[in-house]
């Protein structure tokens, strides 16, 4: 499932491949790596369009994601099963575009132990 437009910044593609590793081994690296997508990948609108189908059945609007939002999926994607508490210390702890990329990630994310707390 291909979230991003053919072109991304410069540098933005190594970044988010990188982290996408780095996540894979240690999901508490998320700590670290998902704040840095608003200024790596840049906050523009990805490209209208559909995402059919999506995790979990539906579909998804493109266009009402930002890349660093597709960024951040990518990344909690790659992390594989969460810790429980971890997206809600993400949340808790983040500035607000770390919160806004927490929350917009939900839709593209299974359930988990932190996702009623976040929608609370």
């Amino acid at each position: 499932m291909e979230l991003f437009p053919s072109e991304l910044p410069p540098g933005a593609a190594a970044f988010l491949d990188a982290a996408k590793a780095r996540v894979a081994g240690d999901p508490e690296r998320l700590k670290e790596l998902l704040p840095p997508p608003p200024r790596t990948v840049g906050k523009g609108f990805l490209p209208a369009g559909q995402i059919t189908p999506w995790p979990g059945g539906g579909t998804l609007e493109r266009g009402a994601l930002r890349t660093c939002d597709a960024a951040a999926i990518a990344l909690l994607g790659s992390a594989g099963d969460l810790p429980q508490g971890l997206m809600l210390d993400l949340f808790q702890h983040g500035d607000q575009e770390e919160r806004i990329l927490v929350l917009r990630s939900l839709a593209a994310l299974p359930l988990g132990p932190d996702t009623g707390p976040l929608m609370e």
